[in-house]
């Protein structure tokens, strides 16, 4: 005999309050109302549907909610985006007390029930990299177009321009395609390039930040955005270019074979895969980072504000890529300009 799991949880709120209720529970936090039981109608209150759980509401006056500690606490994909959601209804933010794997925050509903937003913290340099990218996304384009931090002299950035230019060209010799994919999108500058190659682009990065520049900067009708989390990621369907530049050096080596099977089933048969990412040239990155230390997988990376972010920088060398995606079905040419690309045209068979 033992009690197998929790089956629903259950709160209150004031009697003749169950609207109002409804817009909290409902309308702000997008949760789903299912049906009470016949039986039950008549007690009011609501329920509500949370992934495969229940949270029942029911109603009670003569409680004072504002001041217990009871609470239930909501698992999120994405903590940071759901902090701005919150603050952007005027809600206050609650102090929570840090707690070892994960990120919190707290705060209290309408009628005073404490309510808690949760995210697990696997991996501490992962949520750096997150971080960093999100915080760097007005920056940017000063690392690709060599101003600021990036700016190396005259003769360096021309090497830089004419070795992109070079992949660019690469990426333009693919024929016309219906659909492409491009994952890891961030602020446009291999969107723009796809523009000139696809008639229709779904454009995914985990960045609401990025994702607001790109679509800002290239105001492509024929380019659907979407908020994703690549490591969560699956393919709902398949593409004839799937195109992801400067983001396989950021996917730490556990999920690499995930990612990669995620990307093999977008793509359909025949259908192309290319990439572009970094050689580990000190002059690719900022005047002020560190050089990259030849057996380390991480890079300690600096804003323009001096915050400093751990990130993962993996490389690869041609023969040990093809190899790889060759694993994943893909037929894969793989080249390195002189100095600061490496990059991959791949056939799925």
């Amino acid at each position: 005999m033992k009690i197998t799991r929790l089956n629903h949880a259950q709160i209150t709120i004031p009697k003749g309050a169950e609207a109002q209720g409804r817009t909290f529970y409902c309308d702000i936090l997008g949760l789903q109302e299912v049906e009470k039981p016949d039986a039950l109608k008549g007690r009011g209150g609501f329920w509500l549907e949370v992934g495969d759980m229940q949270v029942h509401i029911g109603t009670e006056d003569g409680v004072d909610r504002a001041t217990t500690k009871a609470h239930l606490a909501y698992q999120v994909d994405d903590l940071a985006s759901w902090q701005k959601h919150i603050e952007n209804q005027n809600i206050e933010i609650g102090d929570s007390v840090p707690i070892p794997g994960y990120e919190r925050f707290e705060i209290r509903d309408p009628f005073g029930n404490r309510v808690e937003f949760i995210q697990p913290v696997a991996d501490n340099a992962l949520q750096q990299q997150i971080d960093y990218y999100r915080a760097r996304a007005g920056e940017y384009d000063e690392w690709f177009y060599r101003m600021g931090r990036y700016d190396h002299g005259k003769a360096l950035n021309q090497q830089w321009f004419d070795e992109a230019k070079q992949v660019m060209e690469m990426l333009h010799q693919i024929a016309m395609v219906d659909e492409a994919l491009e994952l890891a999108c961030g602020t446009g500058i291999w969107t723009e390039q796809l523009l000139k190659i696809a008639r229709h682009i779904t454009a995914l990065d985990a960045s609401p930040e990025v994702i607001a520049i790109n679509r800002q900067k290239l105001a492509a009708a024929n380019i659907d955005y979407q908020q994703v989390d690549l490591f969560q990621w699956q393919p709902e369907r398949g593409y004839d270019l799937v195109l992801f530049g400067f983001w396989l050096s950021h996917v730490p080596p556990e999920k690499l074979d995930s990612f990669l099977a995620s990307v093999s089933q977008a793509v359909k048969p025949g259908g192309k895969l290319f990439i572009v990412d970094s050689q580990p040239a000190g002059t690719s990155s900022a005047s002020n980072h560190q050089p990259y230390e030849a057996e380390s997988i991480r890079h300690v990376r600096k804003l323009n504000d001096g915050r400093e972010f751990t990130i993962y920088k993996i490389f690869y060398e041609p023969a040990s890529l093809r190899e790889k995606l060759a694993s994943f079905g893909f037929d894969a040419d793989v080249r390195v300009t002189d100095n600061y690309f490496v990059y991959t045209t791949a056939t799925k068979l």
